[in-house]
């Protein structure tokens, strides 16, 4: 009940935000002493590093995770960002494995933060940053039939490096740059048949998948009264590697 509640508290704050104003600034500076806020809702795919069985390795695996996330920063020095993010992530992974069958979880809840830095050129309008974020979550799923039952049981960790170059208008921020993402963490399996667990040799995989590849980031931030904006970014070029992020921002301007 309890979690029902706080889900819903986040979800609704996201979508009351969004609807306020419209975009957030993954490029924008602060000035020091200040503080910013952002609810960002994004959908990421990404292909799974590709887990061994029994000798043998398969095919990466498509995956899926819609994520409705709040941040909270503080600008400590100039051009310099701390900040942490706590929301809700899903996950659904695409296998042809009898013992995995499309895993899909429902919304759980998600963790991390991250470091901003950059600098900006007034007199040429353009600003650059450099972000570095950490996301977590753990999700669980299961699949079975009248004899067998499987429990699938993921924990999820990104490491995101993000390098922008913005150029200013007058209420607008277009902004270009690259984007590399590891994955790591862990997959666990309990198999059960006609209720009795089965005994597996390999019923933890870890994983840990430094050759995602690097990536276009193209976006832009729209810049509204009262320290607020609204911000679409984009990465990827093909269909498994496509991230798509929407959000709003507001600082303490």
């Amino acid at each position: 009940m309890k979690f029902s509640i706080l889900k819903g508290i986040v979800m609704g704050t996201v979508l009351w935000i969004t609807g306020v104003a419209l975009a957030g600034p993954p490029v924008d500076l602060w000035k020091p002493g200040e503080i910013w806020l952002a609810a960002e809702y994004g959908i990421v795919n990404r292909l799974l590093p590709a887990e061994s069985t029994l000798g043998t390795t398969g095919d990466p695996m498509p995956s899926r995770s819609n994520r409705a996330i709040l941040k909270a920063g503080y600008t400590i020095y100039p051009y310099l960002d701390l900040f942490g993010q706590l929301g809700f992530a899903d996950l659904k992974i695409n296998s042809h494995d009898p013992t995995f069958n499309d895993f899909q979880s429902d919304m759980t809840i998600a963790w991390g933060g991250g470091i901003k830095t950059g600098y900006a050129f007034p007199e040429w309008k353009v600003g650059t940053s450099l972000t570095n974020t950490v996301l977590s979550f753990s999700s669980s799923g299961e699949v079975s039939n009248q004899l067998r039952r499987v429990v699938n049981r993921y924990q999820w960790t990104e490491i995101q490096t993000e390098l922008a170059v913005s150029y200013q208008l007058t209420s607008l921020t277009p902004f270009l740059g690259i984007e590399k993402t590891w994955l790591t963490g862990s997959h666990h399996i309990d198999d059960y048949f006609m209720g009795r667990r089965q005994p597996r040799p390999d019923d933890r995989e870890t994983y840990s998948d430094p050759g995602q590849n690097l990536r276009p980031l193209a976006g832009l931030s729209l810049h509204a009264p009262g320290g607020y904006s609204v911000y679409l970014k984009a990465s990827g070029l093909k269909s498994d590697e496509l991230a798509v992020m929407i959000g709003v921002c507001q600082g303490s301007k």
